[in-house]
């Protein structure tokens, strides 16, 4: 372990781990396999616990299902620990842990920032919205997208792809184990937070912190903030979202201006983003504009973070998110900021200031 490899170094992008690292729900997926358990009568002694902890939901089916003296019941009792996972994180209190909102808000000021889990998807961006977290997130990335959970590296190379950054370039912090080594497996630095690391977590992480509200770690956060602050802008920030029925117009505009837009720092909703990739355009990915993305892109209107919004409007249909894309035109206009809506306006903003 190397100090320096974190609070001397300035990565492109974090991704945080949810789950004893950024909200307090560390015993929820354990619990759910107890709560299985005992839904069938079984109390599991300390032996069997011992042997559910770290398991993920869909490993755990095989434990669970001998454990009830079924082992044809695999898959079900899998079903049944992933409904308890998402009912606990709805129903159970929670909290952001010890300065990790504040982390993340200062860190997201300089970068971007994304939470790769093992959890279910929904369950943690309910939670992390619940804590005020979520709208400062890039993604939020899982097994239940059809990613491999942890220790396979997948969930955390997902959140480098939707960051726009390559994994040696983020920074993980983690908690766990397994976390750790799906962490290093994707090739990026990693800090520990917890209050007792074992010799195992310590040889593989490049920092351990007690807590994220560590003063170090405060003043690292600090200065990213600083810094971001400092630096001279020789470009724009621009938001761009097209709605399903405008993607191919997006993608013919983007094309015929690539070399203007390639100037620009980009940041796109997710199915926009990838147009844009396919482009040739580096962009930030959010996530999709029905799960969050329109409200994230509005956040960083209202923030001061967008400088302009390209937003390809579709007029024939009424999404079901249409309060989040009311919420980005309103706050374009709050804010003063330029918002093209379709593609001659779009063309007259890049005239104008592009």
């Amino acid at each position: 372990m190397s100090d320096n490899r974190v609070l001397s170094w300035t990565p492109r992008a974090v991704v945080f781990d949810c789950d004893g690292v950024l909200m307090s729900t560390e015993e929820y997926c354990l619990l759910s396999k107890v709560l299985v358990l005992q839904d069938h009568g079984v109390e599991p002694d300390v032996d069997m616990i011992a042997s559910l902890k770290g398991l993920h939901y869909s490993a755990a089916g095989d434990a669970l299902a001998q454990a009830l003296g079924t082992p044809e019941r695999s898959e079900a009792c899998s079903t049944a620990a992933l409904a308890k996972q998402r009912e606990l994180y709805r129903t159970r209190p929670s909290h952001a842990l010890p300065g990790a909102l504040e982390l993340v808000r200062k860190t997201s000021s300089a970068m971007p920032v994304a939470c790769a889990t093992s959890s279910p998807q929904d369950a943690v961006e309910w939670v992390l919205a619940q804590a005020g977290i979520l709208p400062y997130l890039v993604c939020v990335t899982s097994p239940t997208m059809g990613f491999a959970p942890k220790p396979a590296p997948d969930v955390f190379t997902a959140a480098a792809k939707a960051c726009g950054v390559d994994p040696s370039d983020i920074l993980a912090v983690e908690d766990s184990t397994s976390g750790i080594r799906s962490a290093v497996a994707a090739g990026m630095r990693v800090l520990g937070v917890g209050p007792d690391p074992s010799s195992e977590q310590l040889a593989l992480v490049d920092h351990w912190v007690t807590s994220l509200a560590d003063p170090e770690l405060t003043a690292w956060a600090d200065g990213l903030t600083a810094a971001a602050g400092r630096k001279e802008r020789t470009s724009l920030r621009l938001a761009m979202v097209a709605q399903n029925g405008k993607k191919e117009a997006m993608r013919a505009w983007a094309s015929k201006n690539e070399a203007t837009l390639a100037r620009h720092d980009l940041v796109a909703t997710a199915g926009t983003a990838q147009i844009l990739r396919e482009c040739g355009l580096s962009v930030r990915a959010l996530a999709s504009g029905p799960v969050g993305g329109d409200l994230h892109a509005a956040h960083l209107v209202a923030t001061g973070e967008v400088d302009v919004c390209v937003f390809f409007r579709d007029p024939t249909v009424h999404p079901a998110h249409d309060a989040d894309v009311a919420a980005l035109v309103r706050l374009a206009l709050v804010h003063d900021v330029p918002l093209a809506q379709n593609e001659s306006t779009a063309n007259a903003l890049l005239a104008a200031l592009l």
